[in-house]
């Protein structure tokens, strides 16, 4: 073989060879950072809300509270929002409920290796 044939069958094997890459890869295998990838999604997703915006489909199944059934959800979520000093107490009285279940289910943990210090220093040290 000369050498001009020699380099026909060369270049044709890496020709066949980049032609099964192709076949082999699917698309949209390209890298993308997050960011690209986040940007691309809300893009998406603004497209297709201002789409559905104007559907008459969509828009009959769009509800919105009367103004007073508003003022009552917020005031009913401002009743029982806790201020800082109700949690503190709560947590305080949750903790010292829970330490008095731990000391009276001491007795069935005896034959255990963990020990339970005095329940008097417990509720000191955390005041």
């Amino acid at each position: 073989m000369g050498d001009a044939l020699q380099k026909r069958i060369e270049v044709a094997k890496v020709t066949g060879v980049l032609n099964r890459m192709d076949r082999g890869r699917l698309t949209n295998q390209d890298w993308c950072s997050p960011e690209e990838i986040l940007l691309q999604e809300m893009t998406t997703m603004t497209d297709l809300l201002a789409k559905s915006l104007h559907r008459p489909q969509l828009t009959k199944q769009r509800y919105s509270l009367p103004a007073m059934k508003e003022r009552d959800m917020m005031n009913t979520d401002n009743i029982f929002r806790k201020v800082p000093k109700d949690i503190q107490e709560d947590t305080r009285d949750e903790l010292a409920l829970l330490l008095d279940t731990i000391y009276k289910a001491k007795p069935q943990f005896e034959n255990q290796r963990a020990s339970f210090s005095s329940r008097q220093s417990c509720l000191t040290s955390i005041a």
